[in-house]
Parts: C-alpha cells; sequence; structure tokens
C-alpha cells in the first residue's frame, strides 16, 4: 500500500513539473525579443570594431604609403606589379595615386579637395577608365564612401546623417554570409551602394558601385530598338574590397586594399583589378592643400 502510495505520488509530481514546463513554454516571453540587428545596431558595432568613438575623434588626418599593382583583362593588356602608392585622408579630403611609371600608363591620381573631384590623365586629354568612373560618378567620393574606414569621411562614422536612410539585410555574397546595408539609389543619382561587413566582427570588407545608363544608339548604328524591344545600356561595376586587418594606433584598420572596376556595354568593354598594400601609416600630420588637386 505504501509502495503504491509513493509511486502515485511520484506520478502526481512528475505531471505537476510537465504541467508547470508546458506552462512556462507557452506564456513566458520570448528571449532576446530585441536582438534583430538593425542598421542602427550594425554601424554602431561597426564604429567600435574600428576602435570605438573616443579613438577616431583624436584622429584628424590618416595616411599611408605602400604598394601596388594592376592587371588588366579586357579593354587594355598587360599587369604591373612594383608600383608605389600613397593614401591620404584629411577630413573630407581624400587623394590616392598609383604610380606605375609606364609610357602608356603612368599613374592614377584621383582627389577631392571637398568641393571637387579631379583626376590625373594618362596622356594628354585621356582618362583611364578607371579615373573616368570616379570623375563622372563623382557622388561616392564627394560623399565619402571611396576607401571605405580607410577615409575619415566614411559615412557611416556620421550616424545621425545615415543610419536612417540605410536598408539592412542579411545576405550571401561568394559563398560568405554577410551584414548588408544598402544606400538608397535616389541620394546619388543611379548609382547603386551595397556595404557590406563581417556577421561576427561588423568589419567593413566590401563595397559595391552599380551604375547602369541606358544608351541611345539607335541613330548612329541603326538600331533597331522597335523591333527588338530592347534599350541597350551600359554598366558600370566597381568593387572595393578590404582586407588583412591590423591595429595601428589604436585603431583596426584595413592593409589591403583592392578595386575591380568593369564596363559592359554596346562595343564598350573593360576589365581592371588594383591592389594597394599600405606599409607605413601616418596619423595627424598637415598637408598641403595642393594634393587634394590631381595634377593634369
Amino acid at each position: 500500500m505504501r509502495e503504491r502510495f509513493r509511486t502515485l505520488f511520484a506520478a502526481a509530481v512528475c505531471c505537476s513539473l510537465l504541467f508547470t514546463a508546458q506552462s512556462f513554454i507557452s506564456y513566458a516571453e520570448p528571449a532576446n525579443i530585441d536582438s534583430e540587428l538593425t542598421p542602427e545596431k550594425l554601424i554602431a558595432g561597426h564604429i567600435n570594431s574600428i576602435g570605438g568613438p573616443s579613438i577616431l575623434s583624436s584622429v584628424k588626418t590618416r595616411a599611408f604609403i605602400g604598394s601596388t599593382e594592376v592587371e588588366f583583362v579586357q579593354g587594355m593588356t598587360g599587369s604591373i606589379n612594383n608600383g608605389t602608392a600613397s593614401f591620404v585622408s584629411d577630413g573630407n579630403k581624400l587623394q590616392i595615386i598609383m604610380k606605375y611609371g609606364e609610357l602608356n600608363y603612368p599613374e592614377e591620381y584621383i582627389a577631392y579637395n571637398g568641393s571637387e573631384v579631379s583626376v590625373g590623365y594618362i596622356s594628354p586629354g585621356q582618362r583611364s577608365p578607371l579615373a573616368d568612373f570616379f570623375y563622372r560618378f563623382n557622388g561616392v567620393m564627394k560623399k565619402g564612401f571611396v576607401g571605405g574606414t580607410l577615409s575619415l569621411a566614411w559615412p557611416l562614422l556620421d550616424t545621425e546623417e545615415i543610419q536612417s536612410k540605410l536598408k539592412y539585410k542579411k545576405v550571401k555574397v561568394e559563398g560568405r554570409e554577410l551584414h548588408r546595408l544598402e544606400w538608397p539609389m535616389h541620394l546619388l543619382g543611379n548609382i547603386r551602394i551595397k556595404m557590406y561587413f563581417e556577421p561576427d566582427t561588423f568589419r567593413h570588407v566590401r563595397t559595391d558601385y552599380v551604375v547602369r545608363i541606358q544608351e541611345d544608339i539607335a541613330v548612329s548604328t541603326g538600331y533597331d530598338v522597335m523591333s527588338t524591344g530592347i534599350i541597350p545600356e551600359s554598366i558600370y561595376t566597381l568593387i572595393e574590397r578590404f582586407d588583412q586587418y591590423k591595429t595601428v594606433s589604436g585603431m583596426t584598420l584595413p592593409h589591403k586594399y583592392s578595386i575591380e572596376y568593369s564596363i559592359e556595354g554596346q562595343g564598350n568593354s573593360f576589365i581592371g583589378h588594383w591592389t594597394i598594400n599600405a606599409q607605413k601609416w601616418i596619423f595627424n600630420r598637415i598637408f598641403d592643400e595642393m594634393i587634394f588637386e590631381a595634377q593634369k
């Protein structure tokens, strides 16, 4: 009898515990109810990944010198792997120089003086395809996107201005899961900008710029839009990649900066790759204003 009572008591306790657990599962508040990532949270994590607001506010100018190489895949030919490079950021001003010393391709000089974007020529009156992109679609430099976290004008550092305009999505790019922020295209004409960040560190690893321009070539080429129903267009795609993050002067910055640029269109194609490796860093130096105007 006593043994039977113990069995019934144990069964009752089990049922009671099971009911309590089921009630908790059914009615308890979900954990991490506000854990969904937002542009604001992503940007805050991103700023901390660089070094935090206090360290960033102490830097007025940032520059580095290093090596550079270039490879032309289509539209131009050849490769150069022994060039020198410099990158200077002073407030919202920016200078990028890649020197190659070749007769047909001496250098790239891309600059913004806080008012106007200027680029150098590779021969009298002729801009390179890369320089032409930055010159034609100069809003990407004026808004501070070019150079990512290497630039003090990087717009994600000014959270009040930018975060409400961004769209967030978690995506997979080239087999890699990343956080993506997209800048509204209408704010920069017809330029679509997408920025990508590592999910664990929030480091900025990539920016894509895509411009699509419809071409009116019917008169010059006899292209029959009415019969084909297709309006030809040119597609300009520039991809910045940032890699080899290292800590320097309290900031974690990419030491490898790559640019991939391509043009697709009617009788107009180009593919080129540039890589810059930072070697020596300089902080808070006063620079001559003239360096932010390309010498043409």
